[in-house]
């Protein structure tokens, strides 16, 4: 039981770095720099966490 937990919590922090990695490259790049290579990797960090669950 307190292994699952640990690998929950694992993941959930895992997801969590993601969506600052995405909020960080939206910020930095994606808003004052549209394009559309910097707009894919934004919607990758969003969505791939959302695909895997």
């Amino acid at each position: 039981m307190e292994c699952k937990k640990l690998i929950k919590k694992w993941w959930f922090w895992l997801v969590v770095i993601y969506f600052i990695i995405g909020l960080y490259v939206a910020i930095s790049g994606g808003f004052f720099v549209p394009e559309p290579n910097t707009i894919q990797k934004i919607m990758f960090f969003f969505i791939w966490p959302i695909i895997f669950f």
